[in-house]
């Protein structure tokens, strides 16, 4: 797969991503963000954001494997932020302890916010829409 520069990428997100892609609605853009942190034995948990037609964002996180073929395991149903659809989820820290998971995100492009929540509450495992077992092959 290459990057938005046409380089060669191996990376986990951009493989990651484009299976999200491919089960998103066509009228719906989808946008990753820099960030993916070691989630559980063999797993990493990152996060994208839709954005439609209209400017509304959905946030969502999502869990891949964290060796190749780094497929995606699970995503979230959309993260609760305040701001509604003038908000979407850029980073995502589990501070020391590993029992809470922070999600900061960005308001309207003029507040940044974040939301503390428990690793329970969002694996998304156990709330989000588990996908079925596939093989994703990437063209370069």
């Amino acid at each position: 797969m290459r990057d938005t520069w046409g380089r060669e990428s191996t990376e986990a997100a951009p493989k990651a991503l484009a299976e999200l892609k491919a089960i998103s609605a066509d009228d719906v853009g989808l946008h990753g963000s820099g960030s993916a942190i070691d989630w559980d034995e063999g797993s990493r948990l990152a996060l994208y954001h839709t954005k439609d037609a209209h400017g509304a964002y959905v946030s969502y996180a999502y869990t891949f494997q964290a060796g190749a073929p780094f497929d995606v395991l699970a995503v979230s149903r959309p993260l609760p932020l305040a701001g509604a659809n003038g908000a979407f989820a850029s980073s995502l820290a589990i501070p020391p302890g590993g029992d809470k998971v922070v999600v900061a995100y960005g308001v309207a492009d003029a507040e940044s916010r974040a939301l503390v929540m428990s690793k329970a509450y969002l694996d998304p495992r156990t709330l989000g829409l588990a996908l079925p077992r596939r093989t994703l092959i990437l063209e370069p």
